[in-house]
């Protein structure tokens, strides 16, 4: 089967939302499916595909507090 997630932020931040999207793409990699990440980041200037995983370039909104 094909599969898509879909999440905020992946590797290399270390938080709790990424290290679950990554412990449940490994496992569906072992039982033989096809999974592909998708995230923005930042640093990246054109879409990136490395190890499984786009990397979509995106823009740091200014956080503002309220």
């Amino acid at each position: 089967m094909k599969v898509a997630l879909f999440v905020e932020t992946y590797l290399p931040y270390i938080i709790g939302v990424v290290t679950h999207v990554h412990s449940l793409k490994t496992g569906l990699e072992m039982l033989g499916h096809q999974v592909l990440v998708v995230t923005a980041d930042p640093e990246v200037k054109r879409h990136t595909l490395k190890d499984g995983v786009l990397y979509c370039p995106c823009k740091k909104l200014k956080r503002i507090n309220g």
